[in-house]
């Protein structure tokens, strides 16, 4: 009996104890998902009910061509608009068009390391950029290899809240584009360090580290715009010189000068001029080779089954806001998957949609929008867009619409009300309403298909 009266106090100390722990736990413990948490499980339906080969969508031609006179037009006005940076004389931006991003960001938002900036990182950057001098600088040049358009002078990211849904990592704001190796640019500033170079091409316009452009003569620009042209339908391509050593990487949407004369077709590939620097920084050119299947004679025949072709090796590849990693967004996609076929698009969403014939689509009931889409667009050539979002309509399935686009995320929201994301994270082929059986999916209302605003032709006179 005295041992248990003595030793009543500890256990309840004990007890006591643990129950505070329990409650501390319970108070910290989150009620539903995050803002801005990956909901984990398996992939939408879609991906896995739906085939992710597009030339499974196009086993027979299904009226996508637009002719040989149609596509002609079209590919001289892509080489007036991806040459057109050598056209120029001075700076297409106004110093506040141009710098925008100095007022845009002027708070110091999160780093990579998800914490927020000092102000001073704001501050440097506005010295490095030189608003006052804009334009500083007015020389042709091109690009030596993959890089990227910054918004601002750096390599840093800037990330709004992580705690926020939708953002933090991917979504760095200082990136506005990829700029593959080989593209015509625009030099109109140079930064305080000399570091960067504000490059204006002829779909946007940024700081790129100045060592990955090269500054062009009038004899390089004549030679380099050999009037035949090659375009890659392959990512990941190392290309190299005739002694095998490494030059560059290109993707799909990289463009290079043909070298020599031949066939519109080479069995043994393709000998293709590339652009290096000399050791002042100008470009001079280099003879390179690309194998058969990693690159055609441009302009492809436009084509459901070439379309779907060259689709494929973009298939999967992940998500990049901006071109980040480059990796592709939505609309890099488009721009990229037109481009073989000598089919000019600009780089953001909301432009593509309003290229060619457009058809209006909001206010439509959603079974009306659906039944307007499968009836009117043309597989592999009529473009759907959603505000921020652009899809290429590949055929329907069961009377649902099918796209092939490159997708971050659904939104989710939890009983409780907390917003979320199910991340697709890649380029995919959907329904245009991806991931409706999800009740975090459902309750947040986010159905592509009711958010569809727009289908428009690209290539329609």
């Amino acid at each position: 009996m005295t041992l248990h009266t003595r030793s009543a106090p500890i256990r309840v100390g004990i007890l006591l104890l643990l129950l505070a722990v329990l409650l501390l736990a319970v108070g910290c413990a989150p009620r539903g998902p995050l803002p801005g948490q990956r909901i984990a499980g398996p992939p939408v339906n879609d991906l896995l009910e739906l085939s992710q080969d597009p030339r499974d969508y196009a086993a027979v031609d299904t009226g996508a061509s637009v002719g040989e006179k149609r596509q002609s037009e079209l590919y001289e006005k892509f080489l007036t608009r991806f040459f057109g940076p050598w056209e120029m004389t001075r700076s297409g931006y106004a110093p506040s068009e141009a710098l925008w991003g100095l007022t845009r960001y002027a708070k110091p938002g999160f780093g990579e390391n998800t914490l927020q900036r000092d102000p001073e990182f704001s501050q440097q950057l506005r010295r490095e950029s030189r608003p006052e001098a804009f334009p500083s600088e007015a020389r042709r040049a091109i690009t030596l290899r993959n890089t990227s358009l910054r918004v601002l002078p750096t390599n840093r990211p800037y990330f709004e809240d992580f705690d926020k849904a939708g953002e933090g990592f991917p979504f760095d704001y200082f990136q506005n584009s990829a700029l593959w190796a080989g593209t015509p640019v625009f030099i109109s500033h140079v930064s305080e360090s000399k570091a960067w170079l504000y490059a204006e091409t002829a779909f946007a316009a940024g700081w790129v580290p100045a060592g990955d452009v090269a500054f062009v003569s009038d004899a390089f620009v004549e030679e380099y715009r050999s009037g035949q042209y090659v375009a890659l339908v392959e990512d990941d391509v190392s290309v190299e010189d005739p002694g095998g050593r490494y030059v560059l990487t290109a993707h799909v949407g990289a463009v290079f000068p043909r070298f020599g004369s031949g066939g519109a077709s080479m069995a043994g590939g393709y000998d293709v001029l590339v652009p290096v620097a000399d050791t002042e920084g100008n470009a001079v050119m280099k003879m390179a080779h690309l194998e058969p299947t990693d690159a055609v004679a441009m302009p492809l025949t436009y084509t459901s089954r070439n379309m779907a072709e060259v689709a494929r090796t973009m298939m999967g590849r992940q998500y990049g806001w901006g071109g980040l990693y480059e990796n592709r967004d939505c609309s890099s996609l488009i721009k990229d998957l037109f481009t073989p076929f000598g089919l000019w698009m600009p780089r953001n969403s909301a432009q593509q949609a309003r290229v060619g014939e457009v058809t209006k689509l909001d206010g439509l009931a959603r079974d009306a929008k659906k039944e307007r889409i499968t009836a009117e667009a043309v597989p592999f050539r009529t473009l759907l867009h959603s505000p921020g979002h652009i899809m290429l309509y590949l055929g329907k399935r069961e009377g649902d619409p099918v796209v092939l686009h490159a997708i971050w995320g659904l939104r989710t929201e939890s009983e409780e009300g907390a917003v979320g994301r199910k991340i697709i994270g890649r380029t995919v082929i959907t329904t245009t309403s991806p991931g409706l059986e999800l009740e975090l999916v459902q309750r947040s209302g986010h159905d592509l298909l009711e958010r569809i605003d727009s289908m428009n032709d690209p290539v329609a006179e």
